[in-house]
């Protein structure tokens, strides 16, 4: 028997699932404004400021695993992915690992039961996420003195 990460209970029902973030964050927030995407070529190379940038399918799959079956496209960002996350990060009381964790859990979740649309949804929550903490591991990098920056790349390699 599976039991939700959250709370060691069976595994329920998609509005199980729904509750676990959503709930948290803003449940009034609709998709009625769609916000603006980019295009799929060259964004992991784009520099990561834009509050709408979503990491790309490569970058996300090289980041978490995900198989090929498990990305589903074809959904674009709303303020509703935007409060999910949030409603996630404060779940997991910003533990990017947890929230990751938690994030490709539910969504694979959602393909087990055959909820695709939710985890198409999933998926972009997922993606919003990673281009934050790349975004955030870019401006560290940014800031770091430059002795730093050297021995950073010299571990690396």
């Amino acid at each position: 028997m599976k039991t939700n990460v959250l709370s060691l209970e069976p595994k329920q029902s998609v509005s199980r699932f729904l509750w676990s973030a959503i709930d948290v964050a803003s449940p009034n927030k609709t998709d009625d404004c769609r916000e603006p995407s980019f295009p799929e070529e060259g964004r992991e190379s784009m520099l990561l400021d834009s509050a709408d940038m979503l990491v790309g399918i490569k970058m996300c799959r090289k980041l978490t695993g995900l198989s090929g079956r498990e990305i589903l496209l074809g959904v674009s960002t709303s303020p509703r992915h935007h409060s999910t996350l949030r409603g996630y990060l404060r779940l997991c009381r910003g533990n990017a690992r947890r929230v990751q964790a938690l994030l490709v859990h539910d969504l694979r979740s959602y393909l087990e039961i055959g909820a695709r649309q939710f985890a198409a949804d999933q998926l972009i929550v997922l993606r919003l996420f990673l281009a934050d903490q790349l975004r955030d591991a870019s401006k560290q990098r940014a800031s770091l003195p430059e002795a730093e920056k050297i021995e950073t790349r010299m571990t690396q390699h």
